[in-house]
Formats: structure tokens, sequence, C-alpha cells
């Protein structure tokens, strides 16, 4: 049973703040009262007054988390930016029953997985998949699902996606297949997949999980972010930890490696995870975009998911202007790096790259700062071999054509062998060359020397 709900989840947060400002008040104010009573003894004048503050303590603890719910719920099911009454039909009409419908369910399909055990038959593994057949239209419920994966544990779950995988893509032993992909979505590790981003984005999981990225397996974690959208949390958090673990690490290493494809695709489906991703880990962004990873991957589409990612997150104008810009910086270091392996022979040489055709379709707004720069280096570079031929009068760098912050930390060099890297790819070479063109064609030629 449902209940049709309508709620303004920015008055209701609005409201859940101030009654924690009212408990707040209570909290600090009880203990010096009862000290009072105790104190006044028969000579106290209220009636009930600790009584009625507990009572309002806890009617207003119960209708934060009451609330909390209902708002966590409704996100899920209204996944919107739109402000204002957003409504929708709750899968239960309380937490409790949430909660108690949660517990039902794990048993249920623990006890399918335990005779499936028994047989290991397709048809044995049916039974657990309809056992997890319930979850559909609860799993959006954040305290449904946290109370799920509760009864579940780590282990179980683990051991339902590994089951799947080895009854339904028993080929796909380093990540999932994107046909597999797709059967998965429609299946049990869809459903679980969505259960886990609706308890851990909501913050509801217990501290047993907080050890799953680092134990579970890698093509356990990207067909965790591959199938549903996850946390932006829990997506960098598996990225930065799967890019960390050595090739040995998986247990057929030599097959084609589509966690890294399912890890870009996860990526292109959050651009503002990838940009900040960028940013704030450029070691594991280098792994990410290493040529040597890139052509040993053994999956062509690896590129194009890739170049989807990139796509995404350094288009003009997404995201915050200075946190896109870093990482554009970082972008170019990478690949422009002094032991990049994108230049120098076969390994880095991309003819037909759509990653190289992304970034060369998305550099016209930061093509200013990186002409600057190398104007910049090569005025200090006059006026240095000026001084050195002890000329009368060395011409000074011009001031303007210092570049701003971040791109003040580059090196023209790296920039230099960034288009080189680029300009492989004939096609991403005539992009560039018309930014180019345009850009010039821009510049006000004369608002220096009038």
């Amino acid at each position: 049973m449902g209940e049709f709900v309508g709620i303004d989840p920015l008055g209701a947060d609005k409201l859940i703040r101030q009654m924690e400002k009212g408990k707040d008040i209570l909290g600090r104010t009880r203990p010096g009262l009862e000290a009072a009573i105790s104190d006044a003894g028969a000579d106290w004048a209220g009636r009930g007054g600790v009584t009625a503050m507990h009572r309002t303590w806890a009617f207003f603890h119960e209708s934060q988390q009451d609330l909390k719910w209902r708002i966590d719920t409704l996100k899920r099911l209204v996944p919107t930016q739109q402000k204002g009454i957003l409504t929708a039909t709750l899968p239960f009409d309380s937490r409790t029953e949430a909660e108690q419908t949660a517990k039902k369910d794990a048993a249920t399909i623990l006890g399918a997985l335990k005779r499936h055990d028994e047989f290991l038959t397709r048809e044995s593994w049916t039974q657990v998949e309809k056992a997890a057949e319930a979850l559909k239209g609860r799993v959006d419920d954040p305290a449904y699902a946290a109370a799920l994966l509760s009864a579940l544990g780590p282990k179980a779950l683990q051991k339902l996606f590994r089951d799947w995988m080895n009854t339904q893509a028993p080929g796909d032993r380093r990540g999932l297949s994107t046909a597999a992909g797709e059967r998965a979505r429609d299946g049990s590790p869809g459903l679980l997949a969505k259960a886990f981003a609706s308890a851990e984005g909501s913050g509801r999981l217990g501290p047993e999980w907080k050890e799953l990225v680092e134990t579970a397996p890698s093509d356990i974690l990207t067909a965790l972010v591959t199938l549903t959208p996850q946390s932006s949390t829990f997506l960098t958090r598996v990225a930065t930890n799967l890019l960390n673990r050595p090739p040995s690490s998986d247990s057929f290493p030599t097959d084609p490696n589509r966690n890294l494809y399912n890890l870009a695709k996860a990526f292109a489906a959050s651009p503002e995870v990838f940009q900040r991703f960028l940013v704030e880990h450029p070691k594991e962004g280098a792994t990410l975009l290493d040529a040597y990873t890139i052509k040993s991957s053994g999956v062509p589409a690896y590129q194009e998911a890739l170049a989807q990612a990139l796509d995404g997150a350094l288009k003009p104008g997404f995201g915050a202007d200075d946190v896109r810009e870093r990482a554009w910086l970082n972008v170019i270091n990478i690949v422009g790096g002094k032991d990049s392996s994108w230049l120098g022979g076969g390994l880095g040489t991309f003819p037909d790259s759509p990653i190289s055709r992304a970034l060369a379709r998305n550099m016209g707004p930061i093509l200013d700062a990186l002409a600057r720069g190398e104007a910049d280096k090569r005025a200090r570079d006059a006026y240095k071999q000026a001084v050195a031929d002890k000329a009368l009068h060395p011409p000074l760098p011009p001031p303007y054509l210092a570049a701003r912050a971040p791109w003040n930390t580059l090196d023209p060099a790296s920039s230099a062998r960034f288009f080189g890297a680029l300009m492989q790819d004939r096609t991403a070479a005539d992009i560039l060359t018309k930014s180019a063109r345009e850009y010039i064609e821009s510049m006000d030629m004369g608002q220096f020397f009038p």
C-alpha cells in the first residue's frame, strides 16, 4: 500500500533544520531545568515541564526522520532539478513498513540463494531471480533499500552479482559486455545496484559497507557504477581504487579490460563527477588517459566511451569555469607530459582517435590562455637573450601577455606536445586549425598599440 504525497523539498529541508535547532535548544535547556526542579523539590511551581520537553524533543526527532524519509524517497522517484512541489506515490505508507518489508524480501532472496548453492542449476538460479523480482518498485525507497542491504550484507550482495555473472555471462571475465550489461540491468543485478544507489546516496548504509570498494572484485564494482548512477563519492572512490590496482589483481588479466570501458561509461553518464575527478585525481586520470592503457585495453569501444566522458566534462560552459579550466590543465599535462606515450612511435600514434577529436572540439575557449603562455615564454626568452647579449635596452616582456591562474603554471612545452599529440589525427587537426583561425580573427590587434 503506497501513499500519494506532494512535498516542496526546499521547504521541507528548511523545516528539518528548524526542528534540529529546536532539539538543540531543548537539549541544552533540559539538564538545567531538571536540576532546578530537583533543587526546588515540592516548591517547584511548574507542572510536567520536563515531560513536555521530552515529548517535544521526541516529536521533533520522529518528525525529522519521517520527513527526511519522504523527501529522500521522493527525490529518487522524481529525479528532477525543478523547484516547488514534487508529487509521487510512495511505495510504502511509513518507514517502518518499508524496513519490515525489506527484511522479509531479503530473507526470501537468501533462502533462494542457499538452495541455489545446493543444486547450482539454471533452474535454481531462476528461483533467485524470481525472489529478487519483489524489489521492483521498492528500491527507490532509501529506508527499504538500506534495510534490504543490511539484511543481505556485503558478502551476499557480492555473491548475488558473482552468481549472476557465472550463470548469465560466463564469458565476461573482466567486466560485463554491453549485451550482458543490458540483461543485468533488467535482472537482479540492476535492482540491487539501484538499491545500493538509493541507500548509499542517502547516507543510510552501515559501517560494514565501508570496505566494499577495497575488497570487492573489479567487475562487481564496475557493474554497480554502470548499471545505475551512483553517488559522486562512491563513483570517485571506485575509480580511484580500480585505477590503482595492478593488472595482475584481476583473475584473468589477459582478457579484454571491460572494467575500464564500463568505468568510462559511468563517467560519461556523470560528467560533473568526471570533471571533478580530473581536477582532484591527476595520477589516476593519467592512468585512464595513458596511451598504453588505451591501446592495451582490448576493447575498441573504450576510446569512444572515454571521448564521450571527456566531451561532457570539458565542453564550454559546463560546470564552474575554474574547475573546468583546472580539469583542462591536468588533461594537457597528461597528454603533453614530457614522458607521455601519446607521442613517438606506433604506441602513441592515434590517426583515428575519438579522444583527440573530442578534445579538439572543446578547446576554443582555452586557446587564448594557451596562446598567452606561449607568447609570454617567447617574450621572456627574448629578454634573457638580450640581457645575455648586453643589449642597451632589453625588451621587457609585456605584462598583458602573462597568463592568469591556473594557466600560469602550464609549461608551454607541455601544451606544444599536447597539440602535437592531437594533430596526429587528421580530423582533430582540421578542427584545431579552424578554431585557431577563428581565434585569430576574433582578436583586436590594435587594442595595445593604437
